[in-house]
């Protein structure tokens, strides 16, 4: 035993290791709908930080959750009670004041963001301009352009089709132009199946080099699927089968059809594809005119056309002529014989008719491929200049190098100077884990990211039980939070201690956190009546007591401990009054019996006189 110096007891913070957030989602909202909410949190240190939650409805009854990660930090993930990450974010904040220099940089998942000069950003091919001065606005740009560059990767599928009685065929030659490059595959007869002939078309695509630096080609059945290397924007590739030809006298035995699939990435993006009738090129004076956004496009072609790709730039530099830099909505620019228009900013549709061709054999139309306008995977938040993302890959993680970002003095512009990598989310989460919150048809949670097991990680978040209210709710109604609660504290001075019955000595600090840091032990004797007692009201052991026995408090035979309190006395006050004044009033009776006596005595004596 030692004793306790409250003189020495310092002060504490204590970190946040629980959350119990409650909060009623509309069951009402269209899927897509979201709503936040900020939860305050502690570190070791006993620094505030504030994460924001958000919900997003991603269909009925189905919530997704993403929690930006505190200001200054760079990564959070979310566990589920199997510790499989279900969510995986980043952060950059823009240290204040510290404008990026022009030919600075910063790269995120290998695509590297270039600072410019001026004031306005080309975020589709990555230059953030920084002239304006203004974080806010170039913490914007860099968002915007994310969601351009990122998203999921472009997948597209070529169809085979045909009578198969006529395999095995020699001498069928397909053709597919990918990015400008033909790939040619031609059947030399040992094909007896069309996943035969997929399986040959997808080895010629993946043999060539420059292609195969863009996508990679595999095998589904009959179909071969092309799926883009890099994911978004500088991962899109343009693909198109130009011709199954069969040099034999036979029937064809097999067509392809190319479907393009939509391209998760934030701006939209439609495709004019021109097709040839005729070899008859250049035909000066053909007339192509379209509406892009309300506005009338006329291209008319000269002697220089004297192939589709020139037809096709020459529109896009109408289109770009009628849609300037840098404030209007679309740019546009050829790619092959197609004439891709693209959003400047995302989540902006647009229409895009066909209104009238005037040709002699080149014919033409508009292409049917769009992107949808999926979920950004990067934001800016709200009046603060740092900027969230996510990672939503299974097998790799998100790198970020912020080491080339430089400001005028030659320190990195955001607070994390380091290089650092946003972890994959897991592939062990089951399919019902896309999202975060399932409800019941009454209301009430039925799972927690994929499972009835409940939460938990080194923050526990408790979203309510399961089947029960109390928690996460889906009724009728506005979006509110019904409690946002954490056990974490700021730094606090020692304020003083309590002492209960069970001996623990807890010490009070200002900032409201207890904290137990002693326990008053009691010792017990074999033979207590064998105590010694001196002066003070003191009692050490003998021979006869036998040595003391240190327990805890209420345990094993010991007595509690009363704090601030003065030993009871032992007699019944009541009793001892009722004895005193039954003595009284005999002692009274007694002196009166006396009194009465002498004053007996004082006449027999005066009576002999």
């Amino acid at each position: 035993m030692r004793p306790l110096n409250l003189y020495e007891m310092g002060g504490t913070a204590t970190p946040t290791h629980n959350i119990r957030l409650g909060a009623n989602l509309p069951s009402e909202d269209e899927i897509g709908k979201s709503h936040k909410t900020n939860v305050l949190i502690y570190d070791s240190l006993g620094n505030d930080h504030s994460l924001q939650y958000t919900w997003t409805k991603i269909a009925t009854n189905k919530w997704d959750l993403e929690v930006a990660p505190p200001p200054r930090a760079e990564t959070l993930n979310l566990k589920n009670v199997d510790g499989n990450i279900y969510a995986a974010m980043g952060r950059l904040d823009f240290r204040p004041d510290a404008v990026p220099t022009v030919g600075s940089s910063v790269t995120i998942n290998g695509d590297t963001y270039d600072f410019v000069s001026g004031t306005s950003s080309n975020i589709a091919t990555r230059q953030i301009a920084v002239g304006s001065g203004d974080l806010g606005t170039i913490a914007t740009d860099l968002a915007n352009s994310m969601n351009l560059t990122k998203g999921t990767a472009q997948t597209d599928t070529i169809t085979l089709t045909g009578d198969t009685a006529t395999l095995p065929e020699a001498g069928v030659r397909y053709t597919i132009d990918i990015g400008g490059t033909d790939i040619t595959y031609t059947t030399d007869g040992s094909e007896t199946t069309l996943a035969a002939i997929a399986s040959g078309i997808a080895n010629a695509i993946n043999s060539d080099a420059t292609v195969n630096a863009l996508l990679t080609a595999s095998v589904s059945g009959d179909t071969v699927v092309l799926t883009s290397e890099k994911n978004g924007l500088s991962g899109k590739f343009t693909a198109q089968v130009e011709s199954v030809v069969d040099t034999t006298a036979n029937d064809l035995a097999a067509t392809a059809a190319l479907t393009t699939a939509a391209d998760a990435i934030t701006q939209e993006i439609r495709t004019i594809a021109l097709t040839n009738t005729t070899t008859v090129l250049p035909e000066p004076g053909e007339i192509y005119t379209f509406t892009a956004n309300g506005k009338a496009i006329t291209y008319t072609t000269t002697a220089a056309d004297g192939n589709l790709n020139a037809i096709a730039t020459g529109i896009a530099a109408a289109i770009s002529a009628a849609f300037p830099i840098p404030n209007d909505i679309v740019s546009a620019a050829a790619g092959g014989s197609d004439i891709i228009i693209t959003a400047r900013d995302v989540n902006t549709p647009f229409p895009l008719t066909v209104d009238s061709i005037t040709t002699k054999g080149t014919t033409m139309a508009a292409g049917a491929t769009t992107t949808t306008m999926a979920a950004n995977w990067a934001e800016r938040l709200s009046g603060m200049n740092s900027i969230v993302f996510k990672n939503e890959s299974t097998s790799a993680t998100l790198d970020v190098d912020p080491t080339s970002s430089l400001d005028v003095n030659g320190n990195v512009v955001f607070q994390r100077a380091n290089a650092y990598s946003v972890s994959a989310i897991a592939t062990a989460l089951p399919p019902a884990a896309t999202n975060a919150v399932e409800f019941n048809g009454d209301g009430t949670p039925n799972k927690f990211f994929g499972s009835d097991q409940g939460t938990g990680g080194k923050i526990e978040i408790f979203l309510g039980n399961l089947d029960q209210g109390g928690g996460m709710t889906q009724f009728s109604g506005p979006y509110q939070i019904d409690f946002a609660n954490q056990n974490g504290a700021k730094f606090g001075n020692f304020a003083g201690v309590t002492i209960g019955r069970d001996g623990i000595v807890t010490a009070m600090f200002d900032n409201g956190v207890t904290k137990p840091v002693f326990m008053i032990p009691v010792a017990t004797f074999v033979n207590p009546n064998g105590m010694e007692s001196l002066t003070g009201n003191v009692w050490i052991d003998t021979d006869f007591s036998g040595a003391p026995t240190l327990r805890e408090a209420g345990k094993a035979g010991a007595g509690e401990v009363n704090a601030a309190a003065l030993e009871s006395s032992t007699v019944d006050l009541g009793e001892e009054f009722t004895n005193m004044i039954t003595t009284q009033r005999a002692y009274s009776a007694a002196a009166k019996i006396i009194t009465t006596a002498d004053e007996m005595l004082d006449e027999l004596v005066r009576i002999k006189r």
